[in-house]
């Protein structure tokens, strides 16, 4: 039901998915994010050197991705409508400094391997 108060629908879509299947996408990766919010808050999250590097990777190109994609969109004057949906375009901000911020969890609780720098 359309609110005055909220942006229009389309400004909440950023995909082709149908709205049922991108709703449940969404759910399914906020409860993974609040456990393993929960899992770190209760230190039942064992820090790991390897996975920390691996989201430190992938966290970055995932910014890099989406700061690239408001970037096109604000650069672009025809770009697609894709690169115009702000708001889908800030929670990817959002995930994407979630997995940084984890990956940060993972590599200051572990000691650096051989031949690294501490």
């Amino acid at each position: 039901m359309p609110q005055p108060f909220l942006p229009p629908l389309e400004a909440f879509q950023g995909s082709n998915l149908p709205y049922w299947l991108l709703l449940s996408f969404q759910l399914l990766i906020l409860v993974l994010m609040l456990r393993v919010a929960w899992r770190v808050q209760t230190d039942r999250l064992v820090p790991s050197r390897r996975a920390g590097l691996w989201l430190a990777w992938a966290g970055a190109a995932y910014m890099a991705f989406a700061l690239g994609r408001i970037a096109v969109g604000l650069a672009v004057p025809d770009a697609h409508a894709w690169f115009k949906t702000w708001i889908p375009a800030f929670f990817h901000l959002v995930l994407a400094g979630f997995v940084l911020a984890v990956s940060l969890y993972h590599l200051r609780g572990t000691a650096p391997t051989r031949g690294e720098e501490p």
